[in-house]
């Protein structure tokens, strides 16, 4: 193996081979690039994920993890009979996401935080600005359906992930079996401004590869089949899939 590390210089990042990520395999020629405020004594602490090629606090508040709560709010389709997912889809981006709130501790349930979350996609998804509405349709989706958490832990690929401060996040799943309230969640007209906007996006029987951002995203999106729909398989492919979420 060539022991010089290759430089992205366009993601300003340092290319590690697979089976040098890990903590546990030693790489004395690990060197990493400082990023944001450096001089944290990370020995005890470091990205669980592995080698990232930065090291530094980088982008983030805190040291360490960073506590965020996503919730992803699905339904069946009164049209199709198919389960969707409410998602986000930033200005200037061309795939679709879920929103991240930050949480103060390691609380992945915090109700502040996924009544943010859920707020912010239902904010753009009927585009209004009536704050009263927009929180009783809030309330209305976390009292009226299913809530599981799917996941708790580090969030891989996470590009601003670096060796002493990462992303962490409590996915929280929502389903709305209640079929008026599923049919009451209605999609607004897209505005004709290029700007960020929620939507229904089908996520049984389609190819969610081309529709969300991140290979974590769908992970998520399969358990949440699988929680409505536990006698089926789903089964997704994706390119470079080397995480665990298990």
């Amino acid at each position: 193996m060539n022991k010089k590390q290759n430089r992205i210089v366009s993601s300003n990042l340092i290319d590690i081979p697979t089976c040098l990520v890990q903590w546990t395999v030693p790489n004395p020629d690990y060197n990493p690039i400082p990023t944001g405020l450096q001089g944290f004594d990370g020995a005890a602490q470091k990205y669980p994920g592995g080698r990232t090629g930065k090291i530094g606090r980088g982008d983030f508040h805190n040291w360490g993890p960073n506590w965020m709560s996503p919730a992803i709010v699905t339904r069946i389709s009164p049209k199709t009979g198919l389960m969707e997912a409410l998602g986000i889809r930033y200005a200037k981006e061309s795939k679709w996401t879920f929103p991240l709130h930050p949480i103060n501790e390691q609380d992945p349930e915090a109700e502040k935080a996924l009544k943010a979350t859920i707020n912010e996609l239902i904010v753009y998804l009927v585009s209004s600005t009536n704050s009263n509405s927009i929180q009783k349709m809030v309330d209305l989706i976390i009292q009226n359906s299913h809530k599981t958490l799917i996941y708790v832990g580090h969030l891989p690929d996470d590009p601003n992930n670096t060796d002493d401060a990462w992303t962490s996040v409590g996915v929280t799943h929502f389903h709305i079996f209640d079929t008026k309230l599923a049919r009451s969640i209605v999609q607004n007209p897209f505005p004709e401004r290029e700007t960020t906007i929620t939507t229904w996006i089908q996520i049984q029987n389609t190819s969610i590869d081309m529709i969300f951002q991140y290979h974590y995203q769908m992970v998520w999106i399969e358990k949440c089949l699988k929680i409505v729909f536990p006698e089926e398989n789903f089964y997704f492919y994706f390119v470079n899939f080397n995480f665990n979420f298990n």
